[in-house]
C-alpha cells in the first residue's frame, strides 16, 4: 500500500457535505484533487442547498486508515480561496446579497463542542481579485389608456416580500376652471395645475353638456395652455387623461419612495435596494421624471443592494475570502 502524508484540509480527504440534517439538499462530492472537488445534488425545493463542510476536529466520516487525530484548536490558521460569480447560474447568490441568509451563505460557520454557533461573515475579509459587476434589470411594459367609463386596472409589482399596486383611479388628476373661458381661448385658468404636463390628453366638462378633449401645449402660472373649441363656464372640470406613463411614474414613486407606510406598498421599505425610473414612448411627456423610451415603460433595478432594479447576478466577479 503507498503511503501519502495526510494533511488537514485536503478536499480529498477532510471535506464533507451535509446530508438530511437540517436544511440541505442530497448532494455529494466526487471528482476531489488536492486543489479542489465538485459537488452534485438533487435540488427540488427552494429551500434545498449543498452544505460544504470543511472540518469535523473528530472526522467521524472517513476509514480509520484516512481519518487525522483529533483536533480542537485552530489557533493561527487562515484559510484562503477564490470565489468566481458566473450570472449564468440560476439562482447564485452573491456574498453581499441583501436578502436574510436563511443558511449562511454570506459566511463560513463554526460549531464548538458545546454546539455553539458562529458565522464568519466572508466579506469583511474578501477583496475584489477581477471583474466586474453589473445591475439585473427588468423591463416592464405598460400599455393602453383608462377606461374612464369602465372598471379598474390594477398593476402589481412583486418583489421580495413587498407587493406595489397601483391602481388606474390613483393616477387620474382633476382641477376646476377659475374662470369661463370661449372658443378659440389657448389660456385655461384653474385652480391647480399638479401632475399637468406639455401633452397631456384632457378633457374639458367630461360627461357634461359641452364636452371636449384637447391637448395641453404648455403650463403656466395657474393655467393649463390648451385650445379650446367651445365656450366653457367657470367651475368646469378640467381632467386628465390618464396614460401608461402615469401609471408608469405612479408606480416609480411607490417604489421609490422611502419610509416604513407608503400608500400602495405592502410590506417593507426596499427603496435602499431597487430604483425605479420611467419612460415613455413617443412625443415628450414633458414630466421631468418621464424620459422618452418605450410606452409607459417601467425599468425597475438593483445595483449594489442599494439604488436601482431588480436581483442582479455579478458576471465572473472573483473575491477572495481570507480566514
Amino acid at each position: 500500500m503507498l503511503s501519502d502524508l495526510l494533511h488537514i484540509f485536503d478536499p480529498r480527504w477532510n471535506f464533507q457535505v451535509q446530508s438530511f440534517a437540517r436544511r440541505a439538499a442530497t448532494t455529494t462530492i466526487h471528482d476531489a484533487t488536492e486543489t479542489g472537488i465538485s459537488i452534485s445534488g438533487i435540488f427540488e425545493a427552494a429551500k434545498d442547498f449543498a452544505v460544504l463542510g470543511w472540518w469535523n476536529a473528530y472526522d467521524y466520516f472517513n476509514h480509520l486508515r484516512l481519518k487525522h487525530l483529533p483536533k480542537t484548536g485552530l489557533s493561527g490558521l487562515e484559510l484562503k480561496c477564490d470565489m468566481e460569480y458566473d450570472q449564468t447560474l440560476d439562482c447564485a447568490i452573491r456574498l453581499d446579497a441583501a436578502k436574510y441568509p436563511s443558511v449562511s451563505w454570506d459566511g463560513m460557520t463554526f460549531v464548538t463542542g458545546t454546539g455553539d454557533t458562529h458565522d464568519v461573515r466572508l466579506l469583511d475579509h474578501a477583496t475584489v481579485v477581477s471583474g466586474s459587476e453589473t445591475a439585473a434589470t427588468v423591463l416592464i411594459a405598460i400599455s393602453g389608456d383608462e377606461n374612464m367609463d369602465g372598471g379598474i386596472d390594477w398593476p402589481h409589482l412583486y418583489f421580495r416580500d413587498i407587493r406595489c399596486t397601483v391602481t388606474s383611479t390613483d393616477c387620474r388628476v382633476e382641477t376646476q376652471l377659475t374662470a369661463a373661458v370661449k372658443a378659440g381661448d389657448v389660456s385655461i385658468p384653474v385652480d391647480g395645475t399638479a401632475g399637468f404636463f406639455t401633452t397631456d390628453g384632457i378633457w374639458i366638462e367630461r360627461s357634461g353638456t359641452n364636452e371636449e378633449q384637447t391637448t395641453v401645449i404648455g403650463v403656466g402660472a395657474g393655467a393649463v395652455h390648451a385650445s379650446v373649441s367651445m365656450g366653457h363656464p367657470s367651475g368646469s372640470y378640467v381632467t386628465r387623461k390618464t396614460k401608461a406613463w402615469h401609471v408608469a411614474q405612479k408606480l416609480a414613486g411607490i417604489i421609490n419612495t422611502a419610509g416604513a407606510s407608503v400608500a400602495g406598498r405592502f410590506g417593507p421599505d426596499q427603496s435602499g435596494v431597487i430604483d425605479a425610473q420611467t419612460w415613455a414612448r413617443g412625443p415628450s411627456t414633458g414630466h421631468p421624471d418621464v424620459r422618452p423610451g418605450h410606452p409607459g415603460d417601467s425599468t425597475v433595478r438593483k445595483a449594489g443592494e442599494s439604488g436601482s432594479r431588480l436581483p442582479r447576478a455579478r458576471p465572473h466577479a472573483g473575491r477572495r475570502p481570507g480566514h
